[in-house]
């Protein structure tokens, strides 16, 4: 069991060191295209930042282990969204949002975790589910940009070496996260029949942690920066895409099942909790240390509803 953790942990690492690397790279081949803040955050660093995520649901399909897919992609919507957002509150010194976007943001959040929910309920997902979920997310990207772009002119930096350097690298970190997902998922499944605990659980409640560190590792980052807009255009950007692209990918290769009841349950409870969130924030307009705390706590008690339930 001592080398089953240590996998994990080890695992995990290399997902978070890869994915904070590899985002920086996709953050300048965005940039080189002349592409606003907040599209970066929701369309490029939230699709870097979920590459765990994204291998996550491709290696566990193709090996039959649907709920660590779908734990860790609705684990980390709820870990995003509240713990990781509050923490992002609480280490920074506050800043203000813009109470239509967020709402916009949030509004296609809770689309796509609706769309997760009727899909997952069910307890198998096939390649048409895996299809529709896919297609979900490129629906609502496509309804955020042409909402984010609307008033925007941008103009491209054209340096092509360099272009083609960000790519390369991209895809070499891209290997170290797929290697990652690999040892996190074996490790998973292995201490889940050692413990006796449904892979579910761990997925939503260990593994969702782990592979949300490169969301807080870049976010946090981003707001010392004072590049607000790109860390909640990732926050959110990138439960549309846990909810939809990433449950969804695995299965179009490699349809599975998954424990329905499980998915049903913790998905509600990630809704309600996305709820409270994005209406907090329109009504405040302002995430700092209290509303931070406030996101932490939600967090918190969602190990005892959960559980209870």
């Amino acid at each position: 069991m001592i080398v089953e953790l240590l996998a994990l942990l080890l695992g995990i690492g290399l997902l978070a060191y890869c994915s904070e690397r590899g985002v920086d790279h996709a953050v300048h081949i965005a940039a080189a295209f002349g592409v606003p803040t907040i599209i970066i955050g929701i369309l490029v660093v939230s699709i870097g930042t979920d590459l765990p995520e994204i291998a996550n649901s491709i290696i566990s399909s193709s090996m039959g282990h649907g709920d660590i897919n779908v734990g860790d992609s609705l684990g980390s919507c709820l870990t995003q969204i509240s713990l990781i957002l509050g923490l992002m509150g609480v280490l920074g010194t506050g800043f203000k949002v813009d109470r239509e976007e967020i709402m916009e943001l949030g509004r296609c959040e809770l689309m796509g975790l609706l769309l997760a929910i009727f899909v997952s309920r069910v307890g198998y997902i096939s390649r048409i589910d895996a299809a529709l979920l896919i297609a979900g997310y490129v629906l609502l990207v496509i309804a955020l940009r042409h909402y984010l772009l609307k008033n925007h002119t941008g103009q491209k930096v054209q340096d092509e070496r360099k272009t083609f350097m960000h790519f390369l690298m991209l895809f070499v970190f891209m290997a170290g996260i797929a290697l990652g997902s690999y040892m996190v998922i074996t490790s998973v499944i292995s201490l889940s029949r050692s413990l006796s605990i449904p892979e579910y659980i761990i997925g939503f409640f260990v593994v969702a942690v782990g592979t949300s560190l490169p969301e807080l590792v870049v976010d946090i980052a981003a707001i010392r920066k004072k590049e607000y807009a790109l860390a909640i255009g990732d926050i959110i950007g990138s439960n549309i895409v846990d909810s939809t692209l990433s449950i969804g990918i695995g299965p179009l290769i490699s349809p599975v099942y998954v424990s329905g009841e499980f998915a049903f349950i913790t998905g509600i409870w990630t809704f309600v909790v996305s709820v409270v969130v994005i209406l907090a924030l329109g009504l405040m307009r302002r995430l700092d240390r209290k509303m931070g705390a406030f996101f932490i706590a939600l967090y918190l008690l969602s190990y005892i509803i959960l559980f209870v339930s």
